[in-house]
């Protein structure tokens, strides 16, 4: 139901997140300072509630599943408490590597998510009820991932002239790849007429989505 394109990628700088995060509690559309603009992939950023596979290669007694606690820390042998909040997966295994490597020799361990935390966004624009939304991943055989069809049904779909042809994904950016946010502008029309279903957004905790207002009506754009 929905089409996006994350060619055409910002990220808002570090300096700019106060009155970034101030402007969620709007109704408006967030202000950008456009720092680069390159093809940017997103990726899983570590937080409260998830369960994460820690397989250190040859050490079967530290590997295991552990809980990222409310703090945002897990609880390791030999180490104690260790901050993971806001990591990808790949930040999290350098950071272990490099943390156990006075403890073992040459260590390689390796990092899965083994089940996700529910994710918390913000919607607001033109839809019926903006707002914050929190929605769980559903693990049935396969696990399947929020994606922004779901945020939008929440909210109880969107007005009359809302422009659907400009839909904006403001979302969190992992510190190897530069921090701040990144976004992608989504075209629900395109993806409404070519029934391409293979892009619908998947959503990450802490996404912002906004949709701005049209001059023309929907069934006139």
């Amino acid at each position: 139901f929905i089409i996006y394109s994350l060619i055409s990628s910002e990220i808002i700088s570090k300096e700019n997140n106060e009155g970034f995060e101030k402007e969620l509690i709007k109704n408006k559309e967030p202000s950008i300072t456009k720092v680069n603009e390159e093809f940017l992939v997103s990726e899983y950023l570590i937080g409260p509630g998830d369960t994460l596979f820690l397989n250190f290669r040859g050490i079967e007694l530290f590997s295991k599943n552990y809980k990222v606690n409310p703090e945002g820390n897990i609880i390791l042998p030999e180490i104690d408490d260790l901050k993971v909040e806001g990591l990808s997966k790949d930040e999290l295994k350098n950071l272990l590597s490099s943390r156990f490597d006075k403890y073992i020799f040459n260590p390689d361990i390796t990092v899965e998510i083994k089940e996700y935390r529910p994710i918390s966004i913000f919607l607001n624009g033109e839809v019926n009820k903006p707002g914050l939304y929190n929605l769980p991943y559903k693990k049935e055989k396969l696990i399947t991932i929020p994606r922004i069809f779901d945020a939008i049904k929440l909210a109880g779909g969107v007005n009359n002239d809302a422009d659907l042809k400009k839909i904006k994904v403001i979302r969190k950016n992992s510190s190897s790849q530069g921090g701040g946010h990144i976004t992608a502008n989504i075209d629900l029309l395109t993806l409404i007429l070519e029934g391409s279903q293979d892009q619908n957004l998947r959503l990450q905790d802490g996404d912002h989505i906004f949709i701005g207002k049209s001059e023309n009506l929907i069934k006139d754009q």
